[in-house]
């Protein structure tokens, strides 16, 4: 296990990769605890896979994600598809850097992969929730790098409260996010997929205290129809679908489409349902045209991604 350094909100340290269980465990506020406020706050999580693809205009997709995570108002954003330039854009962003610390599980501040040279991301916002614990797994983790062809796994943080104020019912309450394996033609396999969702529902639901899973799927509706029993929570607390919007809306295919229909592969689940909440709003974010000012880029139609970012705010209950 590695030790427990002090670090600052965009200082990291690498686990290291040969026990079988590592985290980081990053002590970022320890703040006092009030009372519990009659009043529920809300938390905002959101998703988006920001493509890693420099040659797709990347800086200037990449500046446009970075203003537009600021303005988002999230608590928590779950990022997929960090390569290196995207990660010296964000701790260039004064925006970011005023209002965001961040966790991955590499030198780079990342979850990133040798075999795809991209990972995952959480950002958290400073002064709207205390960050208690954040954790990369590996050789044990529900996608357990020598188990996939692609480097991917579980990257997940553990809050200690909402607005600034821990309260007795979010103590404990996870948000873990990862890149799903993708389906490729030597690696077409659903149960791979089914196999690593399960096991992250299982990690993130350990101490029945609330969490959230979300990132790139890569399932599409057609795939979920065919999912086990042991699966329900997938369709039963979609964040999405239980806020009450509509199941087609696809979030890949639609700013740079593909030889693919347009799917929605980009999602948040509660996957601890036997803690109740209540999903009050679910948006998407990127859909739309970025404004260029580079001239290099004159006339060219670039969105942020080619992935639709997703958030909802829910209002998870006291115990």
């Amino acid at each position: 296990m590695a030790s427990t350094p002090r670090l600052a909100a965009f200082a990291f340290r690498r686990p290291s990769l040969t026990s079988s269980k590592t985290w980081c465990s990053i002590p970022l506020k320890s703040p006092q605890h009030p009372p519990p406020s009659p009043k529920r706050p809300l938390l905002t999580v959101a998703t988006l896979n920001v493509w890693f693809d420099n040659k797709m205009h990347g800086s200037v997709r990449f500046a446009a994600i970075l203003d537009c995570l600021v303005g988002l108002g999230a608590d928590v954003v779950c990022l997929q598809e960090v390569n290196s330039e995207f990660l010296a854009m964000m701790r260039a962003h004064k925006g970011v850097r005023s209002k965001f610390g961040y966790f991955g599980g590499g030198d780079e501040g990342a979850d990133i992969s040798p075999q795809t040279w991209y990972g995952c991301l959480i950002l958290f916002n400073r002064d709207t929730v205390a960050a208690s614990d954040m954790r990369v797994e590996y050789s044990d983790s529900p996608i357990p790098r020598e188990g996939t062809n692609q480097g991917r796994h579980l990257l997940y943080a553990t809050f200690s409260g909402v607005k600034g104020k821990p309260t007795e019912g979010l103590v404990g309450f996870k948000v873990g996010t990862s890149h799903v394996e993708s389906p490729t033609p030597q690696h077409r396999s659903q149960a791979e997929r089914q196999r690593q969702l399960g096991e992250a529902k299982t990690i993130l639901s350990a101490g029945g205290q609330g969490a959230i899973f979300c990132g790139d799927t890569n399932v599409s509706p057609e795939d979920e129809a065919a999912f086990p029993a042991s699966l329900d929570w997938w369709r039963e607390h979609d964040l999405w679908l239980r806020a009450a919007r509509n199941h087609n809306i696809p979030t890949f295919g639609v700013t740079y489409p593909v030889k693919e229909s347009p799917k929605r592969l980009d999602r948040l689940f509660m996957v601890d349902p036997s803690r109740p909440y209540e999903v009050v709003k679910a948006e998407l974010f990127g859909n739309e045209r970025v404004h260029v000012s580079d001239a290099r880029y004159a006339g060219m139609v670039v969105y942020m991604s080619d992935h639709i970012g997703v958030y909802a705010s829910q209002k998870p209950s006291y115990r």
